[in-house]
């Protein structure tokens, strides 16, 4: 497929009208596959969380990934509410759904809209504006930080052990890709 066909197809996916939006409910816990057929198998299977709502699987992603760091995060810009135009997706939302949420990484984020779709200045300055307000919040939250461990420090009292120092919010990349 061609990088021309593969531009034609993300815009036919971004355009579409969706009709019927899936939660993470409808995703099975086991796999659908007729066993009565001669069946090979390498691995075997991995335990996958059920998750009874998609409240269930945000108050993972709140609780236990990252300290909920991430989703505070995305919940301050937004990226959780039905009107937004960034999506989480990819491997992080694998690995909650596999029981495996303290190995994530990094988090996929995609624009999704009309609005972006002909519009490569939009789209480039609405992720300048993410990245913004991303380090924005960080440094808020170092400050917290600071503040606490300032405010720990200080209460101790002699013969007690000092605090241990927290780390601090850090990002060790973005990037930023353009397809087209």
């Amino acid at each position: 497929m061609t990088s021309n066909d593969q531009s034609q197809v993300l815009q036919t996916l971004l355009s579409t009208k969706v009709g019927k939006l899936y939660g993470l409910q409808d995703i099975g816990t086991t796999r659908s596959w007729d066993y009565s057929l001669p069946t090979i198998s390498h691995r075997g299977f991995t335990d996958r969380a059920d998750f009874k709502s998609d409240k269930s699987f945000f108050d993972i992603f709140k609780d236990r990934v990252n300290g909920g760091l991430p989703y505070r995060i995305l919940k301050s810009e937004g990226v959780f509410d039905e009107d937004n135009d960034i999506v989480l997706f990819g491997g992080c939302l694998l690995d909650v759904i596999m029981k495996r949420p303290s190995s994530i990484k990094d988090f996929d984020l995609r624009l999704v809209g009309d609005a972006y779709v002909n519009d490569e200045t939009k789209c480039v300055a609405r992720a300048k504006e993410f990245v913004a307000s991303v380090f924005s919040f960080l440094v808020t939250e170092n400050k917290k930080i600071d503040e606490e461990y300032k405010a720990a420090k200080n209460a101790v009292q002699h013969g007690d052990f000092y605090p241990r120092k927290p780390e601090k919010c850090n990002v060790h990349e973005v990037t930023v890709l353009l397809i087209r």
